[in-house]
């Protein structure tokens, strides 16, 4: 770990000042933003699961996912014409108004406002990561950028940390108004750190947007189509572990405040589980680890968890959501991305597009809808046994395919 921070030093001492203070503010905006996040995520899972229960997570999350495509549609439009500081301060502003007013229209008495506290959540957070790590990338240049995104996902799972400890220990003495508010207080804090940054227009897609995302992958379809595959199957067993989570956590902890309390524990866990293994474990398995067994690997961790919490109770699926999210956000994360390594710019811009962007929603949206019909925990788990078999099959042509992308580019 120590050499690693030694050669990202080493390999930053000739960037100027101007690059390093923008550095700084754009990682201090992940910093925040996503010091923000648990607490936001607490206050309102807890008051949406107290109000309409667990079995209605799958419907929240399907709106969630229309809401999201939606306000990226959006933003793909006016980013190129707007500064892209606008559109993150008018985010912020408009996210910090709209979680209080969910809030106070549900302490006032009307439950409905949990559905749109709780979309939100789900929305502002991509938004305006997507926002951070687009300015970035106009500001400094590839070399640079894939030095820094390791070191900047583990300075948000270390906002998350914080975060998470934050909503554990004051919810009880503060309520959920207090940790609300915190957290509304925190993305105004993180929109003055992303001001501060160089003001310069994104441009990113500019020099592309004649070319459409199928035409560019016409000589990579099968590469792309197994690269969709194992985004969509991770999205099925993300979401089936979440949904079987709120379903026994619902029964465990029966009080609004102690469920806030708990999530606050939950997502600190996740995010120190992120940050040890972008620290410890993913230089190490990057080194030393082909990216087949890499890939292999994440399927086959997240199978042996599920057979763990077989006959387990709230605490063991707990656990078991955990190491899912935390190497989600980690390992599975960065392993995706070096899929991507042997494509041209052209195919790049098709693939992550299709993948990123559209299958990674259908994903989560389809399994969504699924729930909402079937509900039963033998159900869930086998389809999340399924999920997880599907995937392993689905590494070995996607792996073998980068092998042969990777030769026919050298």
């Amino acid at each position: 770990m120590l050499k690693n921070l030694i050669d990202i030093k080493h390999q930053l001492s000739d960037v100027d000042s101007s690059t390093k203070k923008n550095i700084f503010f754009l990682g201090l905006a992940v910093f925040l933003v996503l010091l923000s996040y648990p607490l936001i995520r607490s206050a309102s899972t807890a008051i949406f699961l107290q109000a309409y229960g667990a079995k209605s997570s799958p419907i929240v999350w399907v709106w969630s996912v229309l809401a999201l495509s939606l306000l990226v549609s959006f933003y793909n439009h006016f980013q190129l014409k707007w500064r892209i500081h606008i559109l993150y301060a008018g985010t912020g502003l408009f996210s910090i108004a709209f979680i209080l007013f969910c809030f106070m229209m549900v302490e006032s008495g009307s439950s409905f406002f949990a559905w749109p506290f709780y979309i939100w959540k789900e929305v502002y957070i991509v938004v305006m990561l997507h926002m951070v790590y687009g300015l970035l990338n106009t500001l400094v240049d590839i070399k640079i950028a894939r030095i820094l995104y390791g070191p900047l996902g583990a300075i948000g799972s270390l906002g998350g940390v914080f975060g998470g400890l934050l909503t554990s220990q004051f919810t009880k003495e503060y309520g959920l108004s207090g940790i609300t508010i915190a957290g509304s207080f925190i993305i105004l804090l993180s929109i003055l750190s992303y001001l501060m940054a160089e003001k310069t227009k994104i441009n990113k897609l500019s020099e592309k947007k004649d070319i459409s995302p199928l035409a560019s992958i016409s000589n990579i379809k099968k590469y792309t189509a197994l690269m969709a595959s194992i985004v969509i199957l991770s999205q099925f067993v993300i979401n089936l572990a979440n949904f079987k989570f709120n379903i026994l956590f619902e029964i465990a902890v029966p009080d609004e405040v102690t469920k806030t309390e708990q999530l606050g524990r939950l997502y600190t866990w996740i995010n120190l589980i992120a940050f040890f293994l972008q620290i410890a474990v993913l230089p190490f398995l990057l080194r030393f680890v082909s990216l087949k067994k890499i890939h292999l690997l994440i399927p086959i961790v997240y199978l042996a968890t599920q057979m763990w919490t077989l006959g387990g109770g709230a605490l063991a699926v707990a656990s078991m959501f955990m190491v899912l999210k935390g190497t989600d956000y980690s390992i599975f994360a960065v392993s995706k991305e070096l899929l991507y390594f042997p494509l041209t710019h052209k195919q790049k811009y098709g693939a992550k597009y299709i993948v990123d962007m559209f299958c990674y929603r259908f994903g989560k949206g389809l399994i969504s809808f699924i729930m909402i019909y079937i509900q039963a925990l033998f159900w869930i788990d086998t389809l999340l046994y399924t999920s997880l078999i599907l995937w392993i099959f689905a590494i070995i042509p996607l792996t073998r395919e980068h092998t042969k992308l990777t030769q026919e580019s050298i």
